[in-house]
């Protein structure tokens, strides 16, 4: 991450909003998100900026998998 000029703040946050899901269920693979919860937990504003940082995040391999946008939606 240090090295990574591309990630900002609000990617370390939605990645540790995502961590704390992951945890709190119980590691499994693959988990449930609620995009809601996670947007509050990451302070994340809007869905678009949301999206974009997922979307970034799976790109960069620092998550495996990505639901598509649609699923996403009816999650939060």
């Amino acid at each position: 991450i240090k090295n990574n000029d591309s990630l900002t703040a609000m990617h370390v946050t939605l990645y540790l909003a995502l961590f704390q899901y992951w945890n709190y269920n119980r590691f499994q693979n693959p988990f449930p998100i609620n995009r809601g919860d996670i947007m509050q937990l990451s302070k994340i504003k809007t869905k678009n900026s949301y999206h974009k940082c997922l979307k970034e995040l799976h790109q960069q391999k620092f998550i495996n998998e990505l639901l598509s946008l649609c699923s996403m939606d009816n999650l939060g």
